[in-house]
């Protein structure tokens, strides 16, 4: 019987290891896929800049890039982004059909400042119940801190390990010179190790079982 439950703890070890090491695999695939992907997007981005400076027509063209960015998304939380060197948002979308770009985030900023002129004239205690201003940069400050220093180093590109409000991600990006901004794709972790618990959970049940049998 002892010999039975090392032996299955010894499988369930050694199944535990493959599909960590499997993850990273996915990792790294999915890293590939990305890049191929921002290139796509990157001379999207190029093509659209020269419609952009013909017709003057900015938010088309985003519209356009969006559109690009969202066919190659294959997870649910899969992202993709335009971010300029100070972090203001040119456009973002999310595979779940969460997304925004300069004109709705200029549409929210004209609400917040209609808000607050209509409340400018309330007490003190009704002030601290007021939601706090919202910030409508990239979330990741350390992320574009990273992507502005490898620039003035001469890098344009590379890997990326970054936060959005939806969780932790891991992608690529690239610097664009016509439109003066990082494009970014990138897939959440929480969507890329969910496939790893449900295998692992089920690797689980069915060792707590044989024990209990044996």
């Amino acid at each position: 019987a002892v010999f039975t439950v090392l032996l299955l703890l010894s499988n369930f070890a050694t199944n535990t290891i493959t599909l960590l090491l499997s993850q990273r695999q996915i990792i790294n695939l999915n890293n590939t896929i990305m890049v191929s992907q921002l290139k796509d997007l990157y001379t999207a981005a190029g093509n659209q800049y020269q419609i952009f400076s013909f017709t003057g027509e900015k938010q088309k063209c985003i519209d356009a890039l969006k559109n690009v960015s969202k066919k190659g998304f294959g997870f649910p939380k899969s992202y993709a982004a335009a971010i300029d060197m100070d972090g203001n948002i040119i456009f973002e979308v999310y595979a779940d059909g969460t997304e925004t770009d300069e004109q709705k985030i200029l549409q929210e900023k004209l609400n917040a400042a209609s808000v607050e002129e209509k409340t400018g004239n309330i007490t003190e205690s009704e002030e601290t119940a007021l939601p706090e201003e919202k910030d409508f940069s990239f979330f990741d400050k350390f992320a574009l801190t990273q992507m502005n220093d490898d620039l003035k180093n001469g890098i344009t590109d590379g890997s990326l390990n970054f936060n959005t409000e939806k969780g932790s991600y891991f992608g690529v990006y690239k610097y664009q010179e016509d439109w003066q901004c990082y494009f970014i794709r990138g897939e959440s972790r929480a969507d890329t190790s969910r496939s790893t618990f449900v295998v692992l959970g089920v690797i689980s049940v069915g060792i707590v079982v044989l024990l209990m049998v044996f």
